[in-house]
């Protein structure tokens, strides 16, 4: 479309707008010359004159009408267009008495293009625009995809962008989701450098121009794919103000690092483009198609720098797809990294470093080569140069490309020195620290910097088009059968002769999946029966496997016909029937410990007898043995517990605590408060940052202003530093990764599991105890798995050679063979 008609285009439209401020001077005109006409048709006297120019009115009025009615059809056919969506103020516009940023104009040239997907956001889309026309960075290219909005959204976009030249608007026919309508939007872009920014949320003013700014300086470092800036929680009433304090140091974001979640949300980072086209755009996925992205590019060799600054406004929606889907969510993202964390078929080789091996490899040779730098950190504090020399040369042999981000090296250095020379007084330990980081860094350098030249001969530098059509990717359903008891109490229904698992949670899956496969290895078919609420939570990992699956019914004589039933928790109102019946009836009952648990009911309000009604108990480990004496246990360990343990310990984290929040289900509840302000306070006294990891049952109720990660807490884990914790699971969690526990007690709370540490932990009850105890922890990175070894494997027996689900089928399969 040419430029001239355009120009007319919206000439026509100001034209329109100017007279349509009449319309309804023209439906005065209309009546009055309606009125006009009867009155004179009914007069026949000599007031035709009048008539006739009351007539013109009628036509005159008619006329402003119909222009009226044109004006909205106009300003969408004017956003259609290449460089649409502007329109001119009116005339007798007046410009506010205020100080501000120049007028826009035209960018020739843009340095950061942002691509801005709605969809339906007429009540937020224009806090998003204007928060990008008030960014210090001028120069940028806005390009708005309305996703065939059914509400005003495309109106408030063009109120918002009136004749700014640095905006485009384009709208699609029909919804095509984020991932295709950012797509679109990337293939618009001009800049060198995109950023994206939801519908929803808005930005701060630095929040392109720092970004830009900590990128530009790593120019020379291709494998280098962007930065991305710290973002907050803002209710949906927010509207825009002054950049709050950052809420903790960011690490950077590499595949290693990052193998289990999406590192940030859509709107944080700011990308090179040629690396978001090289990479083909997002998949085309209905929810997490932004994980997935980050996965392909991490896995490609790209790394993303932080900048410990926010920049973003996340507006936290009831109605966000995060809320309403958020097992969907999460399960999307695990599945997107999950798919190649040990192969990398399908991956783009067009990355400054592919990582083609099973991620195991790479984390061990990752440890390796920590340990080797200790060594030598060691070597150089003690004088032994000969040692020294031989270490140095077997850890540049060992150096690849993926440890100059992974590590990084020059971190891990300065961290093993300071190790090794923390022993000594100050200054001298700072002279002895800063003589074997440079000695350590000169023998190394040579290697570092011709991995650093190899890297950037990879990176491809002509300009990439991207395929805006991503395939979207097929995902393999799980039938579930609805059935009845008539159904199931008759021959050959689907549960003759079947052992039925009964999960109830996500987690549970990673237990019950494993579990129905080693059984049916074994010949003993399995039945998988979840009920209509529980569904949503166990569709998405029930589908790795093939077992099939059952809607659960009312308890009755149909459980005779079942060769066992097995349980993930026999004390909850949905399966403690099946579980009582089953005993009635004869059909052997087992119930898999998952975690740790209150068995004795010390700080539960009520009776829940946990883990009492199953005939067969398997357990994790001798703690639950002790704790069940009177019950027939068989110790078996725990898939998911299990598997963390036996993969290689995290690296150390930045400074950052975790701070587990789950005073749930009315336990402890009025302790809550105490624990948690003890908790952040402990923190500030030591100066350690921290965030809030909320509970699922948490989060409905929560309302406070901390900080508080939308991450899961499996993701936290992998950055931080020290856990904060009650009575809970995440803590041995957070042994098997290798990252120090302190058990804060100051509420006196009276399960056993925590108070027999074994030097595996501090247990603390007031703010100094704590602050105290977490300098101290953050000491034990190097080597908390060995600390906590002894504590931890009483609680979860692992076997490398018998896998937790192996071990359970065994025991299964041997009860029921001696019925």
């Amino acid at each position: 479309m040419s430029a001239p008609f355009r120009r007319r285009l919206r000439w026509l439209l100001a034209a329109v707008r100017s007279y349509a401020t009449g319309w309804r001077l023209g439906l005065v005109a209309v009546v009055v010359g309606v009125a006009g006409v009867v009155v004179g048709a009914a007069t026949g006297s000599a007031v035709a004159g009048a008539g006739a120019a009351v007539v013109t009115a009628v036509v005159l009025g008619a006329v402003l009408v119909l222009l009226a009615n044109q004006e909205s059809r106009l300003r969408h056919r004017l956003a259609e267009l290449p460089g649409g969506g502007t329109s001119p103020a009116p005339a007798n516009a007046v410009t506010p008495a205020v100080e501000g940023p120049p007028a826009p104009t035209e960018v020739a040239e843009p340095l950061v293009s942002v691509v801005v997907v709605a969809r339906n956001e007429a009540r937020f889309v224009a806090t998003a625009l204007e928060s990008l026309r008030a960014q210090t960075l001028r120069e940028f290219e806005c390009i708005v995809v309305d996703d065939a909005s059914t509400d005003q959204t495309l109106d408030r976009v063009l109120d918002v962008v009136g004749d700014d030249p640095r905006f485009r608007v384009v709208t699609l026919d029909g919804a095509r989701g984020p991932a295709m309508a950012r797509n679109l939007g990337i293939a618009r872009c001009r800049a060198p450098y995109v950023a994206f920014l939801d519908g929803d949320d808005f930005l701060y003013p630095d929040a392109l121009a720092m970004r830009l700014e900590a990128l530009l300086g790593h120019e020379d470092e291709p494998w280098v794919a962007g930065t991305y800036c710290q973002w907050v929680n803002v209710p949906e009433t927010a509207t825009l103000g002054a950049e709050p304090p950052a809420v903790r140091t960011l690490p950077i974001v590499s595949w290693l690092r990052n193998l289990t979640d999406a590192p940030f949300i859509v709107s944080a980072p700011l990308l090179r483009a040629e690396v978001i086209r090289s990479m083909g755009g997002f998949p085309d996925l209905p929810t997490a198609e932004d994980a997935a992205f980050w996965n392909r590019l991490l896995r490609a060799g790209y790394v993303v720098l932080p900048v410990d600054r926010v920049g973003v406004a996340y507006r936290a929606k009831a109605s966000s797809l995060y809320r309403r889907s958020a097992p969907e969510h999460a399960l999307r993202i695990v599945d997107a990294f999950a798919a190649n964390a040990e192969v990398a078929d399908g991956l783009p080789g067009r990355g400054p470093y592919p990582y083609e091996k099973p991620c195991t490899e790479y984390l061990w040779e990752l440890t390796r080569v920590r340990r080797l730098l200790g060594a030598l950190a060691n070597a150089l504090e003690a004088g032994d140069r000969s040692e020294a020399d031989t270490l140095a040369a077997e850890v540049a042999s060992r150096l690849d490309a993926y440890h100059l981000w992974e590590l990084p090296l020059d971190e891990v250095i300065r961290g093993q020195a300071t190790r090794v020379a923390r022993h000594l007084s100050s200054p001298a330990f700072e002279l002895h620290r800063d003589r074997v980081v440079a000695e350590m860094e000169r023998m190394l350098s040579e290697r570092v910097d011709r991995l650093a030249a190899e890297i950037r001969d990879r990176v491809p530098r002509e300009r990439t088009e991207m395929e805006v059509d991503v395939p979207a990717r097929p995902v393999r359903p799980v039938r579930r059968l609805r059935v009845t008891p008539e159904l199931l109490d008759r021959s050959g229904s689907p549960i003759e002769g079947r052992v039925i698992l009964m999960p109830s949670a996500t987690y549970h899956v990673a237990e019950t999946g494993p579990l129905a496969e080693q059984l049916e290895a074994r010949g003993v078919e399995c039945v998988v029966m979840v009920s209509d609420r529980r569904w949503p939570l166990v569709e998405k990992p029930q589908a790795a496997y093939d077992t099939p699956v059952l809607g659960s019914v009312e308890g009755g004589e149909w459980l005779r016909r079942a060769a066992a039933v097995v349980v993930m928790n026999d004390w909850g109102e949905e399966y403690k029937e099946y579980v009582e019946l089953a005993n009635a009836f004869g059909v052997p009952t087992f119930a898999k410990v998952e975690g740790v648990q209150d068995f004795r009911d010390d700080d539960v309000s009520w009776d829940r007898r946990a883990y009492q009604r199953a005939r067969w108990i398997l357990a994790q480990g001798r703690n639950d043995v002790e704790a069940l004496p009177m019950k027939d246990t068989i110790v078996v360990s725990s898939s998911r517990l299990e598997r963390i343990w036996l993969e290689p310990p995290r690296p150390p984290g930045p400074r950052l605590a975790v701070v587990n929040l789950n005073f749930t289900y009315g336990v402890l509840d009025d302790a809550r408060d105490l624990w948690l302000s003890t908790a952040i306070e402990a923190c500030e006294r030591v100066d350690l940052p921290y965030v809030v990891s909320l509970h699922p049952a948490e989060r409905d109720r929560w309302s406070g202003t901390l900080p508080v990660a939308d991450a899961p807490i499996r993701h936290l884990l992998t950055e931080a530093s020290v856990l904060i914790s009650r009575f809970s699971t995440v803590p041995f969690e957070a042994m098997a990764r290798g990252v120090p526990f302190v058990y804060h007690n100051p509420h006196g709370e009276r399960v056993p599991t925590f108070k027999q540490p074994e030097g595996a932990f501090r247990i603390t009850t007031s703010i100094a105890e704590l602050a105290d105890a977490l300098v101290e922890a953050e000491g034990w990175q190097h080597d908390y798995r060995e600390r906590a070894a002894a504590f931890f494997l009483r609680q979860v027996d692992v076997d490398p050679g018998r896998p937790s689900e192996v071990r359970a089928a065994e025991a299964i399969v041997e009860r029921l063979s001696s019925r």
